[in-house]
């Protein structure tokens, strides 16, 4: 068996490590979030303003693991100060891209050895660095490997569980009545009454975006939608800080290689939805949605235009329609698997993080007489 080598430096530009991400990527089953697609893109627009670490594992000459690890401070609880290091994000100040699916990149079959000798790298080498967080790993290798891992002078614990949402796009036939009939007799009658309402008067079209001059298009027509509907409910909406141009440039540097589904509903009288997806290795990851809501509840723009595009790619040999993570009705109705994405934390054993250990339970002591 050949030895395990790791390597870490200061990422400086991409081009640093383009060649050995997307040679790396064709020998792992990863995520688009792990693709130098969004990568790329999140290092151009997000990171290389902040101190990037990139760390490579080698087993001999050969590269088996990269990670792109964010150095930050915060204070937590208003007391406790800590300087973390993320992988592949940057969730502070507005900053996070909204990351899923996250973990190492890692050769297939060497999950587990690549993520113990990165914590065991990170763990001597950074010193200072109280915390290290993996954000939103899927089960399935991520967080099964790194929660196997043991370093001396690491603990670990399980910050959030979230579930996803996915459509097995396998398990029906061709067309919209076998999708629906995998559906609640409920659920095919709201879609069936929203499809004939709006085709009063004219058919509804669903219309892919075919260059990148109109994905941008949709974009701006989608964010019209969404920001209405979410000031409407006095709540935050996704287009603020560093998101939208961080997605523009996605879409612009992406769109091309195939990576980016736009997707716009409408009949002759109005628009009805867009859908702003990611495409990569037979997965559809939904990012965004805009709806046009009608005084009339019974009407589902949602739920017809994600129907129509569930049926749209499972007729193009897509294999998954993955809503991602976190509960919505919508979500739980529409779909038939769900799969729980997990933060993780690697944390030295601090004072500090016994004193907070310690008041945080007597605040909630408190709380409960």
């Amino acid at each position: 068996m050949l030895a395990y080598k790791v390597s870490s430096e200061q990422l400086r530009h991409p081009a640093q490590v383009q060649a050995e991400w997307q040679d790396l990527q064709s020998r792992c089953d990863c995520s688009y979030f792990q693709s130098w697609g969004w990568i790329s893109c999140w290092l151009k627009v997000i990171a290389l303003e902040q101190q990037v670490t990139l760390v490579r594992v080698y087993q001999g000459d050969a590269l088996v693991g990269l990670g792109l690890f964010v150095s930050a401070e915060f204070v937590r609880r208003k007391m406790i100060r800590c300087k973390v290091m993320f992988l592949n994000e940057y969730p502070l100040a507005g900053n996070n891209m909204v990351m899923e699916y996250n973990g190492l990149l890692a050769q297939t079959g060497c999950e587990q050895a690549v993520y113990q000798h990165t914590l065991e790298h990170l763990s001597r080498q950074f010193p200072l660095i109280d915390e290290f967080h993996f954000g939103a790993l899927s089960q399935q290798p991520a967080y099964s490997s790194l929660a196997q891992c043991e370093v001396n002078g690491l603990r670990y614990f399980v910050e959030l569980k979230s579930p996803s949402w996915q459509v097995d796009l396998s398990k029906f036939e061709s067309g919209m009545d076998a999708y629906l009939a995998t559906l609640s007799k409920n659920t095919r009658a709201q879609i069936r009454y929203s499809h004939r309402q709006y085709e009063q008067h004219s058919p509804v079209l669903f219309q892919i975006a075919n260059d990148v001059k109109q994905a941008l298009v949709f974009l701006d027509a989608l964010k019209l939608l969404h920001v209405a509907r979410w000031q409407k409910k006095g709540e935050s909406h996704a287009f603020k800080d560093k998101w939208e141009k961080f997605h523009r440039y996605l879409i612009q540097q992406r769109f091309a290689l195939g990576e980016i589904q736009m997707i716009r509903v409408a009949n002759e009288h109005q628009d009805i939805a867009y859908l702003f997806n990611y495409v990569w290795n037979n997965r559809v990851y939904v990012l965004q949605m805009g709806f046009n809501y009608s005084d009339n509840n019974r009407i589902k723009p949602g739920y017809l235009a994600h129907a129509m595009a569930v049926v749209y790619n499972r007729d193009n040999a897509m294999q998954l329609y993955d809503f991602m993570h976190g509960y919505s009705r919508y979500k739980s109705t529409l779909s038939d698997l769900t799969e729980d994405l997990v933060w993780l934390i690697w944390q030295r054993p601090r004072l500090k993080f016994r004193f907070e250990k310690l008041a945080t339970g007597v605040v909630r002591a408190l709380r409960k007489k």
